[in-house]
């Protein structure tokens, strides 16, 4: 038989309950916001919040708009996913990393160089729902950048390459691959827009996943894509390393390293692979044996397919006869590439360790 004092103790536990669940449902209600209208809309307001400005980009994924915080009084950026489950599963998984580095980075001096999430929410239209990111606002993407300035100045380029070996760092250390690292996922704000100095923070982690979540799939878009996943032989940390090489010879002659033009998938990765092959040397037998695809590109005697003599070439020379970039320049970035290059994803550098390197310095 129970007490007054029980009942009365069992009340409050029930109405202190009740509180937390009302609360937590107010909170899932103030992060939804019901369109009026399929498309979101130029002077729209998100939320009662964030004032739509103008749009920024119209991607196959999603359309990014730029705001008004009316909170905060600031500038953001709106992520807001397409119409499709693909695009908005991938917006769900940047979300979830995001707040995940967040969880590892309170103490990390490189978490600033990952853009940062302020704020979630669903769309709901008279059709779907969407999964809306509001991140901080940046000034450009490298890629602008790279199309402003045609050659980005050497030491501009050694700046953004340290501060994405920073922001790579802090991402492998929180056992987090990127997967598409590239000039348009590189955003800058400018510090003294007199000088050739940019903040740099990495971004876009749509395709982004744990390292410990091995994948044949293929991923990286191809300019960028590391020999290993080409194969289907595994994708790691020293695949987003790949990437960066590949970046920083882009800015510094406005050109992809390996540059194709192929749209036939098997014959766009066998040009790729023919390239790699060229440029770096043969590509080791072990990532051959391993690679799912491998037998896609090469013959029984891991010779490469359909491909006829190739006369290598080396990137310091393709630097300087080609670029025109002087020699002084030209041979220590290409000694940091080939480190960067390197085919075995085993020997490649960590991302610490090119911030080491003498080409930084």
């Amino acid at each position: 038989m129970h007490s007054d004092c029980d009942m009365q103790e069992e009340e409050f536990c029930d109405s202190d309950i009740k509180e937390e669940k009302s609360k937590e449902v107010e909170s899932l209600r103030a992060n939804i916001y019901y369109a009026p209208h399929l498309i979101t809309q130029l002077g729209d307001l998100l939320l009662d919040r964030y004032y739509v400005e103008c749009l920024l980009s119209d991607g196959h994924m999603s359309n990014v708009w730029l705001c008004w915080d009316l909170e905060a009084m600031r500038q953001v950026v709106i992520k807001i996913a397409r119409e499709a489950y693909t695009n908005n599963a991938m917006i769900c998984v940047e979300k979830d990393t995001l707040k995940e580095l967040d969880r590892f980075g309170l103490k990390s001096p490189h978490r600033k160089r990952i853009v940062e999430m302020f704020d979630d929410f669903l769309l709901v239209t008279p059709r779907t729902s969407l999964c809306c990111l509001v991140l901080e606002a940046m000034d450009g993407t490298v890629t602008d950048l790279i199309a402003r300035d045609n050659r980005l100045p050497l030491m501009t380029v050694k700046n953004i390459s340290m501060q994405m070996f920073e922001g790579l760092a802090f991402l492998h250390k929180c056992h987090i691959v990127h997967t598409d690292i590239k000039p348009e996922n590189v955003f800058f704000t400018y510090i003294d827009e007199r000088r050739p100095v940019v903040r740099i923070k990495i971004g876009d982690f749509g395709n982004s996943f744990s390292e410990h979540r091995q994948t044949s799939v293929l991923i990286q878009t191809p300019p960028y894509r590391s020999v290993e996943v080409i194969l289907g032989a595994g994708i790691s940390k020293s695949s987003d390393i790949w990437s960066v090489g590949c970046m920083i010879f882009e800015m510094v002659t406005t050109k992809y390293l390996f540059d194709f033009d192929c749209t036939d998938f098997v014959k766009s990765n066998r040009e790729h692979l023919k390239l790699i092959t060229k440029i770096l040397g043969p590509i080791p037998f072990h990532l051959i044996f391993k690679g799912d695809y491998s037998q896609m590109y090469f013959d029984a005697n891991c010779r490469l397919i359909s491909i006829d003599d190739l006369k290598p070439e080396c990137i310091r020379d393709i630097l300087i006869e080609v670029y025109g970039i002087p020699r002084s320049e030209a041979e220590p970035l290409a000694w940091f590439l080939e480190y960067t290059l390197q085919l075995d994803p085993r020997e490649r550098p960590t991302a610490e360790q090119c911030l080491s390197h003498d080409w930084l310095s």
